[in-house]
């Protein structure tokens, strides 16, 4: 296993983690909508045990990166919109 640093999952950068975001939305497009969300859902708890994460900081700190005061961030705001009009 790899581990990677907390620091690095409470700093992470908006920009790259909203385009693995649109990517993993880009590769199940074509998978059954159930399936999409427990595939989604499995990828993220095999992938925070493979890299030592612990899966409720890493949820919140994806949470906090992709809000603002606003709302939803534009880097996601992009991916949003991308599966309401393609899933």
């Amino acid at each position: 296993m790899s581990r990677i640093a907390r620091d690095l999952i409470m700093n992470a950068q908006a920009t790259y983690v909203a385009h693995a975001a649109m990517t993993i939305t880009d590769r199940i497009q074509h998978i059954h909508p159930a399936s999409r969300v427990l595939g989604a859902a499995a990828f993220f708890l095999m992938a925070c045990d493979h890299y030592e994460v612990d899966a409720k900081d890493a949820f919140t700190a994806v949470t906090n990166l992709m809000n603002t005061k606003e709302g939803l961030r534009d880097e996601f705001a992009a991916t949003k919109m991308y599966m309401e009009h393609e899933l």
